[in-house]
């Protein structure tokens, strides 16, 4: 058996009846099924693998491709050094696309503040350091936003790049 969190509630389901009783919960949202049939069943190998050994088709995402068109995602990559902007939106801006999400992206962030009410969940992916950021203003509007059950993401990969996510997490 395993336990599953969607939206707060954790729910139990198990291998051997394909997952049905899982699945069945989730058809109860009439919104809309987030979740794809096939997730989390790819122990058969019976499919196509990428080049990191994951399952080549969308249909073994956890999420279902388009199925959340109802969430805007605001991404504040204060991460110069590491990539490009043309490389989110070729790499995980087209993934973020194909399921759904309606995003932004910025690498300012009084933008990303004065944006951020408009949006479901925000992503912080740190800088180094940031001399000119006025940091109890930045810090005040994400902790509210995430305080008021908004989604946040923070990415603090690789030393030094966690100066925006340790400001957050200090708050």
């Amino acid at each position: 058996d395993k336990f599953v969190s969607y939206h707060g509630l954790v729910v139990q389901y198990n291998q051997t009846n394909k997952n049905k009783e899982f699945y069945d919960y989730f058809e109860i949202d009439a919104k809309v099924n987030l979740l794809n049939y096939s997730a989390g069943t790819s122990g058969s190998r019976s499919f196509k693998i990428d080049k990191h050994g994951n399952p080549d088709d969308s249909k073994y995402d956890l999420g279902r491709d388009g199925a959340f068109k109802d969430y805007k995602v605001i991404i504040g990559k204060f991460v110069f050094e590491e990539f490009a902007n043309d490389d989110f939106d070729r790499m995980p801006g087209a993934e973020l696309h194909k399921k759904g999400f309606k995003w932004f992206l910025t690498n300012d962030e009084n933008e990303f503040i004065d944006r951020l009410d408009d949006y479901d969940i925000a992503w912080v992916i740190s800088a180094a350091s940031r001399s000119d950021l006025q940091c109890g203003l930045f810090t005040s509007k994400i902790v509210d936003f995430h305080k008021r059950g908004k989604g946040l993401f923070l990415f603090g990969d690789n030393e030094p790049y966690f100066f925006h996510a340790n400001l957050i997490i200090k708050e």
